[in-house]
């Protein structure tokens, strides 16, 4: 863990595979590489791994909208 930075926003950008501190760009990049991975449409030919999916796009667009939130009060 890196001092002074949030537990939550550590696990943000392990979440989508960043090194902590990466810039508002990779994580905008990451995201979109990531989802084009697993994005719950590309597995609804297996209800469990559409499942799965569907709980990894959350966890993902979650783990974005807190860093860019984050990245950008911080400026």
């Amino acid at each position: 863990m890196e001092p002074g930075l949030p537990p939550e926003i550590q696990r943000y950008y392990a979440n989508l595979e960043l090194p902590v501190g990466a810039p508002l760009e990779e994580v905008k990049g990451a995201y979109k590489r990531l989802m084009r991975r697993y994005h719950p449409d590309l597995h609804q030919q297996d209800p469990e791994r559409a499942q799965a999916a569907t709980r990894l796009a959350q966890a993902l667009r979650s783990a974005y909208d807190g860093l860019v939130a984050y990245l950008s009060l911080k400026g």
